[in-house]
């Protein structure tokens, strides 16, 4: 069975990490913290400008339902004048149509040039469908009680040129007009109203006449009194005169932008004739304030000019960047766990189970248990634990190999053992035997001794008898000789 218990190297290892981890994050949040307040003038302005964008779309959408309906309306006259395929009581019949379709416009109106419609003007002097003293057509649907109604422009209004039919006619441009006071709608009380015109041109560009709607500012007004939400920020919809169409404070419509920006109205001017981004910080009541102009492109041409201008609050910044700062840390936190919580696993995976299975494999040896542990996966590795795993497994083979020979050995000097064993016995009586006979020997030889001696003592005895004997056999001889020298 596998070693199960745990390592407090995994728990080292996740600890050193996560230290490391964890000071790597300080470091990074720490550095942003100070770099956020060091380019805090810059990421006021992101921000505004990203506040402001949104606003200005809006806005976008609502004026560019409008432009889109007279642009349809104005293409559809031209082909139809062009074609004859019109008449101006048919023409009026659909005017007034549109009007009964689009609920949010208090009115519709056309003012052509002389005879441009039909050439008929003087068959219409002083008719539903002509103004009084020319002719001229001008048909008007206008809102009476929810009902539409139609009248028609009379001739003092042709007379007047006003500037809804002048300036189409001179810049052939769309006309946007300042937001103005109403009170002429029955069924109404006084109401903000902004005019959008759009001139009626031939194919050669020669200006026809003019078509132009009177909708509520109230929407406008809307879009641009939310951002007052937003803790103490003021918005302005200017227009390229200047003029404040629609404010977080509606006592500011139909004011010069210049009259509440007074240091900054240049600049402000010039941001809205070249149609730019433009950003600048000033002090009210020594509160810092950011301020940032977002052109609405979409309406820009070359007459028309309308931006937005956000004034923010530094603190509501401040108070935005700590909020990113805090969403940031809590985002980082989290994808910091996952990621800690990860490393644990794969640390786990790849390393402390690996070293798990290698302490297996030491305890079994260190234990005597030389039965080799196959895993293909640990041989396989090429890093420090795989050649740790062969390693093991090359000792534990000699090992195995080493005790192999030795119990070779040992049974091979058993055998010999019992081998010796054997003629030791068989030496041993032989040895008992041969101590007797050599005892007996020893007594013989001892007896023997004796006799050598007893036979020595006779021996030297005879031998002084024989020297006596020598000595009286010489002494005779000399007798004898001397005997016959007397003789």
């Amino acid at each position: 069975m596998e070693n199960k218990k745990s390592l407090g190297l995994q728990f080292k290892i996740f600890v050193l990490l996560s230290i490391s981890i964890l000071i790597m994050f300080i470091t990074i949040i720490s550095y942003m913290v100070s770099h956020n307040i060091s380019n805090s003038k810059n990421k006021g302005f992101a921000s505004t400008e990203y506040i402001v964008s949104t606003y200005a779309k809006d806005i976008e959408r609502e004026m560019a339902s409008y432009i889109s309906m007279l642009k349809t309306i104005s293409l559809s006259l031209k082909n139809d004048i062009l074609n004859n395929a019109v008449t101006r009581q048919s023409h009026a019949e659909v005017l007034g149509e549109v009007l009964k379709n689009n609920k949010n416009l208090f009115a519709i109106y056309e003012m052509w040039e002389k005879n441009a419609f039909d050439g008929r003007d003087n068959d219409f002097i002083d008719t539903d469908y002509g103004s009084e003293n020319d002719g001229r057509y001008g048909p008007a649907f206008f809102y009476d009680d929810n009902t539409v109604a139609y009248d028609k422009v009379y001739q003092e209004e042709f007379d007047a040129n006003p500037d809804y039919y002048t300036i189409p006619r001179d810049t052939k441009q769309l006309y946007i007009s300042d937001v103005e006071k109403d009170d002429t709608y029955v069924g109404a009380d006084t109401v903000l109203t902004v005019s959008v015109v759009e001139p009626i041109l031939d194919n050669s560009g020669k200006f026809l006449g003019m078509v132009g709607v009177d909708f509520s500012a109230a929407n406008l007004v809307k879009i641009v009194s939310a951002i007052s939400t937003n803790e103490g920020m003021e918005g302005y919809l200017i227009n390229q005169s200047g003029i404040i169409l629609a404010s977080t404070n509606t006592m500011n419509i139909g004011r010069e932008i210049s009259s509440i920006y007074n240091d900054n109205a240049n600049e402000i001017m010039n941001a809205i004739e070249n149609n730019i981004k433009y950003s600048f910080i000033n002090k009210i009541d020594k509160h810092k304030m950011f301020n940032i102009i977002v052109p609405l492109t979409s309406l820009k041409d070359n007459y028309n000019s309308i931006v937005l201008l956000v004034s923010v609050p530094e603190m509501v910044i401040l108070k935005e960047n700590i909020k990113n700062a805090v969403i940031t840390s809590i985002l980082a936190i989290v994808i910091l766990i996952i990621f800690l919580i990860i490393i644990n696993i794969l640390i786990k995976k790849s390393l402390i189970d690996p070293i798990l299975k290698i302490l297996h494999v030491s305890e079994k040896l260190s234990s005597g248990d030389l039965t080799s542990y196959k895993n293909e996966a640990l041989s396989k590795r090429k890093d420090e634990i795989g050649l740790i795993f062969n390693s093991i497994q090359n000792t534990q083979n000699i090992l195995s190999n080493i005790i192999k020979q030795i119990l070779d050995s040992t049974n091979a000097m058993e055998n010999a053992s019992k081998n010796v064993s054997a003629g030791s016995a068989d030496l041993s009586n032989r040895t008992e035997k041969q101590r007797d006979d050599l005892k007996l020997i020893n007594e013989t030889m001892t007896n023997t001794l004796k006799v050598i001696d007893k036979t020595t003592n006779d021996i030297a005895v005879t031998n002084d008898k024989i020297q006596v004997l020598t000595d009286s056999s010489e002494h005779c001889y000399n007798l004898s000789k001397e005997s016959m020298s007397l003789m």
